[in-house]
């Protein structure tokens, strides 16, 4: 418990979330602290930055918002590739505002969409005439969810109603190989296409193992979506007319402070620390998506483009096995609601600029953006190594 707490507060100084929102400065973690702070209207308001140690105390116009590493020319990691109207405190149903999209005929697979982003990403896409194939845990639990909240009397929920929601629930279990296998069968059986496949779902601080002796964290997390995405990817790659399919999987800024090491995906030193083994399986999430970049780019596959992104911080059911030491500062640390906490899945599904593949392959998003992940993640050699991994783990 006290070594949990311990990995668990050392990501939460990290990302910058330890100070009340009535502050005006933020904690960050910095490379080596000879680097150069680059100049901006943040350190233009206040020049001098105290430096202790590897933490930078600045001022931001949000008291949440964490500052990333420096890359090597010393600017600061932020927004690449961005919509102007849209950003961190952006809706899921703004976005789709913002693009007036259509999403009629097409089809998404959205996992852990019982609950949390998952259920909202789901209303969001449903809101638009898309056919949403839910993935629950268990299929009373996903029923009960798409009764409430897209099917029922009042329409789906916190969006414009349409007249007859297309949506299916299906139970799948991530921890299973079986379980994935029989749904992957089920959804290319019963669906013609795929056009958005949402690698959604988590488990944070679970202990245990898998039905295939992996740690819960990395097997539910990355293995299983790996595993799921292997299995849907050519129905995606053979749509009509080359119309661009889209692989999304939701990571966490918490990648930043994580460690992945291809050669023990039973994450050894952290399997009983689950917040450790999260903060890993998120780091491999970013990278399994810049190696299926590179392998679709490899095969010609340029109709399908793969992305990774990260929600910010946000109240769901991903924070049930935070320790109770922790709990009472929850509602301190969360910097978005759930319908802000989506808005970046969905602008993966429908930005234009997400449906480019040289532009948008391999990417990681946050707030409606395309931003930079850590230097780990875009190690090309660490990325061929989880691959194959991976792939081995899958085939054995």
């Amino acid at each position: 418990m006290h070594r949990n707490c311990i990995v668990l507060v050392t990501a939460l100084l990290g990302l910058g979330m330890v100070l009340p929102r009535s502050s005006c400065f933020s904690l960050h973690l910095l490379r080596p602290v000879s680097q150069t702070v680059p100049s901006s209207s943040c350190t233009e308001r206040a020049p001098q930055i105290w430096r202790r140690g590897i933490f930078v105390l600045s001022p931001l116009s949000s008291p949440l918002l964490p500052t990333f590493p420096l890359s090597k020319s010393g600017s600061s990691m932020v927004t690449m590739v961005a919509d102007m109207q849209l950003g961190k405190e952006s809706t899921a149903r703004e976005v789709l505002e913002h693009f007036d999209t259509d999403l009629r005929g097409r089809t998404a697979v959205v996992t852990g969409g019982s609950t949390g982003l998952g259920l909202e990403t789901c209303k969001a896409l449903a809101s638009r005439g898309c056919r949403v194939v839910l993935c629950a845990l268990e299929q009373g639990q996903g029923e009960e969810a798409a009764r409430r909240n897209i099917i029922g009397e009042d329409g789906i929920v916190g969006y414009d109603a349409i007249t007859t929601p297309d949506i299916v629930v299906r139970e799948v279990n991530l921890a299973d190989f079986a379980s994935i296998e029989n749904f992957a069968t089920s959804v290319l059986e019963e669906e013609e296409r795929v056009d958005l496949l949402v690698l959604n779902a988590g488990v944070c601080g679970a202990q245990g193992e898998t039905k295939q002796g992996l740690e819960m964290q990395m097997g539910v997390n990355h293995v299983g979506h790996a595993l799921l995405c292997r299995r849907l990817l050519p129905r995606m790659r053979k749509t009509e007319n080359h119309v661009t399919t889209r692989v999304i999987a939701v990571s966490s800024m918490g990648h930043r402070f994580g460690i992945v090491d291809p050669r023990d995906l039973q994450c050894t030193y952290t399997k009983f620390f689950g917040w450790g083994s999260y903060l890993h399986s998120k780091l491999a999430n970013v990278l399994f998506i810049k190696a299926l970049h590179a392998n679709l780019k490899a095969a010609g596959a340029s109709n399908v483009v793969a992305c990774s992104l990260s929600p910010g911080i946000v109240a769901t059911g991903i924070w049930a096995a935070t320790p109770s030491l922790l709990r009472p500062a929850l509602p301190f640390l969360c910097d978005r609601d759930v319908s802000r906490g989506a808005a970046t899945t969905v602008w993966c599904c429908v930005s234009p600029t997400c449906g480019e593949f040289d532009t948008a392959g391999g990417a990681y998003c946050a707030n409606c953006a395309i931003s930079e992940p850590s230097a780990a993640a875009r190690d090309a050699s660490l990325q061929g190594a989880l691959w194959e991994a991976t792939t081995r783990c899958i085939e054995e």
